[in-house]
């Protein structure tokens, strides 16, 4: 896999395992488009799990929130488990400040912790 359209890396690492990683200045909720990409990008590589990587990523608003949540709800109706990773702390902070409820994703420190 590669980078998509919408500024996405998708590399996928084995046992069915992808890894997507958000490129600099982004905008995942401008379009639905980045949004199908990376689900085609799942289903096509018969991914179990999703690893999003959130090192990039300094805040995150209540677009990019939805965003993720509607992600992780693509996720699900492909039976695919999505993690978000490496969440920098003003990331968390700003996330914490968003939720109305719990996230539809998991989180966890790195792959290593998963």
């Amino acid at each position: 896999m590669s980078t998509t359209s919408q500024g996405f890396h998708l590399a996928r690492f084995g046992d069915g395992r992808v890894l997507v990683e958000p490129q600099h200045g982004i905008n995942p909720a401008a379009d639905k488009s980045g949004l199908a990409e990376i689900l085609a990008a799942l289903r096509e590589a018969r991914a179990k799990t999703l690893f999003y990587d959130l090192s990039s990523i300094t805040v995150i608003d209540a677009v990019y929130y939805r965003f993720l949540n509607q992600l992780a709800n693509g996720c699900h109706a492909l039976g695919v488990r999505m993690i978000c990773i490496n969440m920098q702390p003003t990331a968390a902070c700003a996330l914490a400040g968003e939720m109305r409820e719990p996230p539809r994703f998991e989180t966890a420190v790195g792959l290593e912790d998963v």
